[in-house]
C-alpha cells in the first residue's frame, strides 16, 4: 500500500478560519493519496519569537518570495511538520513585487512550502474563494511534482496563456480563463510524467481542477479547451466563430476588432483614449460611410477629435460591451460567450476603484489581419 503524501494548510494574517475549514472540505473531498490535514488560523503572538527578521509581523504588507519560504520552513519546524511533507501558508500578505501594471502573484512555492494570498480575488463573488484558493493548492502541487523549483517558472510556465494549469496570468480574464478550463496540456502532462509523478496523483490534481471547473461555472454545460473555435477576421473586417459570422454595428465592432488586436492588455476605463489612432484606423477601416463622430463623443472628444471636452462615456462603453454579448450569446451560447466577449473588472488603485476592459479568450486564438 502506498504511503499518503500528507499537505497542511494554514492561515495567517486575518484569513478567515471559516475559509480555511471550507477549502479543507473541498480538498479533502477529492479522493487519492493526497491527504489534506486542517491546522486552523495560526497564532500571531509566537511569530516574532520564530521570524525574529519581522520586527513588526502584523504591520508588514508583503512578503518577498524569500522571507515567505523561510517563514513557511520555520513554521515546519513549529508545528513538527516532517520536511517530506507539504505546507500551505495562506496569507492576505502581498508575495514579492507585482509584476506588469497588474501582476500580483497569488502564490509561490519553494522547498516544499506554498504561499498562497488570499487578497484581491474580486473578479470571483466571494462564496467562491474557497474553490479559487483550493486550485492555487493544486497547481503548486502540480507544480511541485513535476519541475524542481519555482525559479524554473519562467521556463515550463506558459508566459502566453493558453487555458493550461500552468499559465502564467497576470490579469483576472487570463485567471478566469485558466480556472473555467480544468485543462492541462500534453507539453506540461509529458513533463509531469518525465518527473515520474505518482499516476494516482496527477489522477487526483485533476479530478480537483474539474471539481473547480465545475463550482466556478453559471452554466448547465462546461466549455472544455478543445471546443473553443478560432476568431477569424477577415480583410473586410467580417469577424467568424465556427464559422458563424458574428454582425456587430460599426463602433462596437471597431471596439471589439480593437480588443482582439490586443489580447492579453487590460486597459483602463480612462485610459482608453489613449489608443485614439487605433481606435480611428480600425473604425475608419470598417464603418459604412458617415465621420469619425460617434467615436470621438465616446472617447471625451470634440467633433474633429482635436481636444478632449469631457471624460470616456462609461455608460456608452457599457452598452457597446452588452451588444457585443448579445450578438455572441445568440450566435455561441451562453458558456463560450463567458470568454469571447470583453471583460470588464474592477480594481482598487490607491484605494480608489477603477475598471478596466480586456478580452478573455488567448491570443493564439485570434486570427486578424495585421493591417487593422
Amino acid at each position: 500500500m502506498k504511503k499518503k503524501m500528507k499537505v497542511f494548510l494554514t492561515g495567517i494574517t486575518e484569513v478567515e478560519p471559516k475559509l480555511l475549514d471550507d477549502i479543507h472540505k473541498f480538498l479533502s473531498r477529492i479522493g487519492g493519496p493526497i491527504e489534506y490535514h486542517n491546522l486552523g488560523v495560526s497564532d500571531h503572538s509566537g511569530f516574532k519569537t520564530i521570524f525574529p527578521e519581522v520586527k513588526d509581523f502584523d504591520a508588514q504588507d508583503e512578503f518577498d518570495f524569500g522571507a515567505a519560504i523561510k517563514f513557511g520552513q520555520l513554521l515546519k519546524f513549529k508545528e513538527d511538520i516532517p520536511q517530506e511533507d507539504i505546507l500551505v501558508v495562506f496569507t492576505k500578505k502581498e508575495l514579492g513585487a507585482p509584476i506588469e501594471e497588474f501582476k500580483t502573484w497569488f502564490s509561490y512555492f519553494d522547498d516544499n512550502v506554498i504561499i498562497v494570498r488570499d487578497k484581491e480575488l474580486d473578479f470571483f463573488p466571494k462564496s467562491k474563494w474557497p474553490f479559487v484558493l483550493s486550485h492555487q493548492v493544486v497547481e503548486n502541487l502540480f507544480q511541485i511534482f513535476s519541475w524542481a523549483s519555482m525559479k524554473e517558472a519562467p521556463k515550463f510556465s506558459h508566459m502566453t496563456p493558453k487555458g493550461c494549469l500552468n499559465d502564467f496570468c497576470s490579469t483576472p480574464p487570463q485567471i478566469e480563463f485558466k480556472l473555467r478550463m480544468a485543462h492541462i496540456c500534453n507539453e506540461c502532462l509529458n513533463r509531469a510524467n518525465s518527473y515520474n509523478i505518482d499516476p494516482n496523483v496527477l489522477r487526483q490534481i485533476k479530478d480537483t481542477i474539474e471539481s473547480v471547473r465545475t463550482k466556478l461555472d453559471n452554466f448547465a454545460d462546461s466549455v472544455s479547451i478543445e471546443e473553443f473555435s478560432p476568431v477569424v477576421v477577415s480583410e473586410k473586417g467580417e469577424i467568424l466563430i465556427e464559422d458563424k459570422e458574428i454582425h456587430l454595428q460599426d463602433l462596437p465592432k471597431a471596439l471589439y476588432l480593437f480588443f482582439l488586436k490586443n489580447p492579453g492588455v487590460s486597459i483602463q476605463n480612462q485610459y482608453l483614449r489613449n489608443y485614439k489612432d487605433d481606435l480611428v484606423r480600425i473604425y475608419s477601416k470598417i464603418k459604412r460611410g458617415g465621420e469619425n463622430g460617434p467615436l470621438y463623443k465616446l472617447l471625451g472628444f470634440d467633433e474633429r477629435g482635436e481636444k478632449t471636452v469631457g471624460y470616456l462615456n462609461t455608460e456608452a462603453l457599457k452598452n457597446h460591451r452588452y451588444n457585443i454579448s448579445k450578438e455572441l450569446k445568440s450566435k455561441l451560447g451562453e458558456a463560450k460567450t463567458e470568454f469571447y466577449q470583453i471583460k470588464s473588472w474592477r480594481k482598487k488603485v490607491n484605494n480608489m476603484p477603477q475598471f478596466y476592459n480586456q478580452i478573455g479568450i488567448p491570443e493564439d486564438l485570434i486570427q486578424i489581419p495585421h493591417n487593422f
